[in-house]
């Protein structure tokens, strides 16, 4: 123990660590260069995976505010991307949901089977937005948070597209 603080040996975590801090600095690099979507690693996975890893990865950011993420899969789909980018696009939409939802409220993220293709739907507890906001969703620099840049939506967006 060093002094004052106790160190707990989380190992298992490790690996997930530094997958993140690489994932990261690929961000960090995307912003730079204003977020033009290169897909370096296209491979075929299944969805359902990503959406639990997402789920999984993002529960704590949600528990600090005593919010409930929950994840539901009912598909077993494979796509084929460039998964790291997907992820991104994916947290951004995730984080954002959480930020906008009261604390103890719910965001849940659901994969369903849709004919030949598969649905992400996210679903939050927050206020909502307006029809003028949700017209501006992508736009550069618009965002209905305090700090926010709206960077992160438009990303997404582009990712997605």
């Amino acid at each position: 123990m060093i002094e004052g603080y106790h160190i707990i040996s989380h190992k298992h975590y490790y690996p997930l660590i530094l997958s993140e801090l690489e994932r990261a600095e690929n961000i960090i690099s995307d912003y730079l260069n204003f977020a033009k979507p290169e897909f370096k690693k296209i491979e075929t996975f299944p969805i359902g995976v990503l959406v639990m890893e997402l789920s999984i990865l993002l529960n704590p950011y949600a528990l600090k505010d005593g919010i409930s993420l929950t994840h539901s899969i009912e598909s077993d789909a494979e796509i084929t991307t460039d998964r790291n980018q997907l992820k991104q696009a994916l947290i951004n939409i995730l984080k954002n949901a959480v930020e906008a939802t009261p604390k103890e409220g719910r965001v849940s993220i659901k994969l369903i089977p849709d004919g030949e293709q598969v649905k992400i739907i996210v679903r939050d507890t927050g206020k909502g937005m307006t029809k003028e906001q949700l017209s501006r969703i992508g736009s550069l620099f618009f965002s209905t948070k305090e700090q926010g840049t709206g960077l992160g939506t438009m990303v997404s967006i582009r990712i997605i597209q």
